[in-house]
């Protein structure tokens, strides 16, 4: 009864809560603009970038600073014109207006990235049509468009900073957590092109792109400290100076994090008894694990130094976090069991302006990445302690870039460029009778080239071609064309036909430690072939509504198949997967500073296997694909320009597990799930400077408690019984992996 209770109470309390959010919305629609100052030092771009064909003079492509609003009063037309225009730079490797860019873009500015409590990437990701991000407890696996694959790093998306290429090489994964080494306050703006990219930037650029802009120096404060404190011990400290003098500018920054985690229940491992182990804290009674066993910690620092045309920038992060699960059959509370990532990111970009129609751009960059397992398995317990396992990868890239940009009139723009890559990889594993040691070297090299064609100014056509050739993996060729429409001032239709590809991973193909995996040397890459249409249209001063449909065809898969002539597992060119769905959602944003957005998709996306006999197999539903995914957030300035609170909310449609089949003697048992649909919201308040110089942020995450999990993303959670006598019994087999519930975060900034 008291259940049922509390129920009915949480959910009114639900609705009271947003109502009364709307109340204030709906108060500050209507609020006099003088009420009110426009953070516009907090906006979204602090330059226009413009490509008028009715302007012969190749001038029409510089940038232009946009006015200090805070000391120049202009109408609210003026300030709407402004904001319309957002730029892009990922999209074609330079500077244009979204309406302009050769895909579906959205950009997330630092605004929304503070005002909404955002801790990571993936964070923010998640507010995106399109984009569910699940938590492995070890890494944040991003899904687009209903496709999150199993035992997949995210390594079918290309990440950048500042426009370098931020994917390892050896297993081509990339983090959008912690693990990312990049601060939030050090962002200026996430920039998502969803659908392939891989005519401007090679393998991984698949599902989607995203590059990471960070902060201008001179945007920096001098001295900017902040401390946050969360539940379950979570503590965070960022130091971040800046400086210019002449035409130098630099800054610094340094973070160290803390963790300790939940107590975390995992359902399927309830029953789960291992009797005699020799150490009784082992037993993995009940499947509980203890609260420290989730833990992570990191150190990580990054700076920038550039003159003029000159930018020299480095990163650096060192992580450490638990793994809890009882995956690969180790023990489900073992402290010392751990994931670690350790890179160092060394950047140099140079740019040379020739004339006002053609420009360098040369870059040279060196990334060194180690990830290293330290995993405590079950097997020998009973007669002479733990098994330790180690697994290493390690990633050491060196490469350039040079690229030319040219405008030969007024209407046709071109860029064409090259890169080279040597990557030196090395795969290995200690532990075991005999250690696996695979050293892997490569080279990767590329030419590019891209042509924007506007011969009116409601019509642009833009196509380009990548070919990419390797040491190792076959050679690609990538196009890509797209035909933009502007049937008015405020309306744009894109029309996008694009490819994209991603080789095998050195892991992928040569890995083998002859225990379980075997490698093969016969993969070829997967290929994906995208059809969209994008309509934008901008309704009313500060309010626009975005909408998108896609066909996404995708064919020689990569997946891991038994062989049945060794009985171990490799990877496999193998089967299709058809992606098919619509996006569509609005923004509105008031000089009073009130921000809202809302934005839903519907996806269908299914595989067809293609069997051993090369007959068609039977269309399945995607694992941790949700059909429908919706998300809310609104801005509301509550006292001036010192209050506000920004409330998210997130639904996701119940997704199916993969599927894990075990055999304890009696005969092979498959396990699945589906889990079910859930909704989260999580609220911020945002405090600035009512003591001068100091900002506070208060959130809190999944609001009312919502209870859900997400699917594991892989297959490795099977766990065996033991009797005293060290005989396996029942197995189990883990699906999900549980969420928190109601969480917080406080965070304190001082800036001088």
């Amino acid at each position: 009864m008291r259940q049922s209770l509390n129920s009915y109470f949480f959910c009114y309390l639900r609705y009271a809560i947003i109502g009364y959010f709307l109340f204030l919305c709906i108060g500050n629609l209507f609020a006099a603009s003088d009420d009110f100052d426009f953070d516009v030092s907090d906006s979204d771009n602090n330059q226009i970038q413009t490509f008028d064909n009715e302007n012969t003079s190749s001038a029409a492509f510089k940038n232009k600073n946009k006015p200090d609003l805070q000391k120049e009063k202009i109408s609210t037309v003026d300030v709407f014109n402004l904001l319309k225009e957002d730029t892009v730079e990922a999209a074609s490797k330079y500077q244009q207006k979204i309406s302009d860019a050769p895909g579906n873009v959205t950009v997330i500015s630092k605004r929304i990235l503070l005002s909404f409590g955002f801790r990571t990437v993936g964070e923010a990701l998640r507010t995106l049509s399109g984009f569910y991000v699940s938590n492995g407890r070890d890494y944040e696996y991003v899904g687009v468009r209903g496709v999150s694959f199993n035992g997949d790093y995210n390594t079918h998306i290309l990440l950048l900073i500042n426009g370098q290429r931020v994917n390892e090489y050896v297993a081509g994964a990339m983090y959008v957590d912690e693990a990312l080494g990049i601060d939030i306050d050090l962002i200026d703006r996430i920039e998502v092109v969803r659908g392939p990219g891989s005519t401007l930037y090679g393998t991984n650029a698949f599902f989607a792109l995203i590059n990471i802009v960070t902060k201008d120096p001179k945007e920096l404060k001098n001295l900017t400290l902040s401390g946050e404190v969360g539940s379950y011990q979570r503590y965070k400290t960022t130091i971040i100076g800046a400086g210019e003098a002449g035409d130098f500018k630099a800054y610094a920054h340094a973070a160290w994090f803390d963790y300790k985690g939940p107590q975390i229940y995992f359902p399927e491992f309830n029953g789960l008894v291992i009797e005699g182990a020799s150490n009784p804290s082992k037993s993995n009674l009940g499947g509980i694990t203890s609260a420290g066993a989730d833990f992570e910690r990191k150190v990580e620092s990054s700076g920038e130094l550039s003159y003029k045309d000159f930018t020299a920038s480095f990163s650096y992060m060192n992580r450490y976090a638990g793994v809890p699960d009882g995956r690969y059959g180790m023990f489900l509370d073992d402290h010392n069991s751990y994931n670690h990532d350790k890179r160092f990111i060394a950047r140099m970009k140079y740019k040379y302006d020739v004339s006002q129609k053609l420009n360098f751009d040369t870059r040279l960059f060196y990334n060194n990445y180690t990830f290293r397992d330290n995993l405590i398995y079950i097997p020998n317990f009973l007669d002479n302690g733990d098994t330790k396992f180690t697994d290493t990868l390690s990633d050491n890239t060196v490469g350039t870039e040079v690229r030319a940009e040219f405008i030969p009139f007024a209407s046709l723009r071109t860029i064409t460029g090259a890169e080279i890559q040597y990557s030196k990889t090395r795969s290995f594993v200690t532990g075991n009778a005999n250690d696996i040691d695979i050293p892997v070297e490569l080279y990767n090299y590329a030419a590019f080239t891209q042509f924007a064609y506007q011969p009116k100014h409601w019509f642009a056509l833009i196509s380009g071609l990548r070919f990419d050739g390797s040491s190792v993996f076959e050679k690609n060729f990538s196009p890509r064309v797209t035909a933009i429409f502007h049937p008015n001032s405020e309306s744009t239709v894109k029309l996008i036909y694009s490819t994209g590809f991603r080789n095998p991973t050195p892991f992928e193909r040569f890995f083998a430690d002859q225990i379980s995996l075997e490698a093969n040397s016969n993969l070829g890459p997967e290929r994906l072939q995208n059809a969209e249409i994008v309509y934008e249209h901008r309704l009313a001063e500060g309010l626009s509504l975005q909408s998108a449909a896609y066909s996404n065809h995708i064919t020689n898969l990569l997946v891991q198949e038994t062989n049945p002539d060794t009985g171990l597992l490799r990877f496999i060119n193998k089967g299709t997967i058809n992606m098919n769905g619509v996006e569509a959602g609005f923004t509105y944003l008031t000089l009073s500073g009130f921000r809202i957005f809302a934005n839903i998709t519907y996806n269908e996306s299914f595989e067809k296997w293609i069997l051993s006999d090369f007959s068609t197999g039977q269309r399945v539903w995607l694992p941790n694909s949700p059909q429908y995914t919706m998300n809310t957030g609104f801005l509301v300035p509550l006292w001036k320009n010192y209050l506000a609170a920004a409330v998210t909310t997130h639904y996701i449609a119940e997704r199916k597990s993969f599927e894990i089949i075990t055999d304890d003697g009696s005969g092979p048992e498959t396990h699945s799930k589906i889990f079910p649909a859930y909704y989260l919201t999580n609220v911020t308040l945002s405090l600035k400077e009512v003591i001068p110089h100091f900002y506070l942020y208060a959130s809190v995450y999944n609001l009312f408690d919502e209870h859900y999990s997400d699917p594991i993303i892989g297959d490795e959670g099977v766990q065996t019984s033991y009797d005293s006598g060290g005989n396996p019994g029942k197995k189990y087999a883990l699906l999900g992996i549980p969420q928190d519930g109601r969480t917080f975060r406080i965070k304190l900034t001082f800036q001088f």
